[in-house]
């Protein structure tokens, strides 16, 4: 079964239930038999009522992205068609992410709706076994406060494990980095 890596910039971090934010860089990778095979990138414009008060300025500082850039792409729903067609040769699949708490609730929600095509699982978060891979391995910070291992950033596992660092904040380069430290690992989603 293939396993789909996605990354995806935003207008923010908040309340993603609400969506207060949305989507305006996907980026997704296809790794089959341990290698990466295919990928998917684009950004995407969710409409001007996300960048009205200010918020999104941050986020886009971040990820490299301007608004003349976002306003000249394809809406989220152009977008959410063609990433579903890009999907469709490759399910059944399992997904995941590098921080599925993160990118989830986003890919849930219009237009992006995944949770809604068949043939696609959520697997593991790269994340949180990052974190626990890493620390048997004696390379992360115990939580005494969370009684865990600290959830490492994506640079700083790919760092730890050796693993090329792509175009970071970008979400191409986030899935694709996402997916090398996932097969360092032979992490099985």
């Amino acid at each position: 079964m293939d396993i789909i890596v996605i990354d995806t910039e935003t207008t923010g971090l908040g309340a993603q239930h609400y969506r207060e934010d949305a989507i305006v860089q996907i980026g997704a990778v296809v790794v089959r038999d341990g290698a990466i095979m295919d990928e998917f990138n684009s950004c995407c414009w969710p409409g001007e009522k996300y960048f009205l008060d200010g918020r999104a300025g941050a986020a886009l500082a971040i990820n490299n992205l301007g608004m003349s850039e976002l306003r000249s792409s394809p809406t989220d729903e152009e977008v959410a068609v063609k990433f579903r067609d890009w999907l469709s040769p490759y399910l059944p699949a399992k997904i995941t992410a590098y921080n599925i708490a993160f990118d989830r609730p986003f890919l849930e929600q219009e237009p992006w709706e995944l949770h809604e095509i068949d043939g696609l699982e959520w697997g593991k978060c790269i994340m949180l076994y990052a974190a626990e891979y890493l620390g048997d391995k004696g390379l992360n910070k115990w939580n005494s406060h969370f009684q865990n291992w600290k959830w490492p950033k994506l640079g700083e596992a790919a760092v730890k494990l050796e693993v090329e660092i792509m175009k970071a904040h970008d979400a191409a380069g986030d899935a694709r980095t996402a997916a090398e430290v996932m097969l360092k690992m032979e992490m099985n989603v």
